[in-house]
């Protein structure tokens, strides 16, 4: 069987940035619109950045430790 692979940090770090612009646009809607949909969308954003930024630092130990 092939080992799973992992996404690199370059493609997290991708990934975290889709994540932050999603929120920021969603945290806009909300803030000045008063749309309480987008600011579900604000907080399940700001889960996916969380669970993001601890598989870039996982990764980040890796490849420094692979070095």
């Amino acid at each position: 069987m092939d080992e799973l692979q992992l996404p690199t940090t370059v493609e997290t770090f991708a990934a975290i940035a889709e994540a932050f612009k999603t929120l920021s646009e969603n945290h806009s809607a909300y803030a000045l619109k008063g749309n309480k949909s987008a600011a579900s969308r604000s907080r399940k954003a700001c889960s996916e950045i969380k669970k993001l930024a601890s598989l870039y630092r996982k990764q980040s130990i890796a490849e420094i430790k692979s070095v």
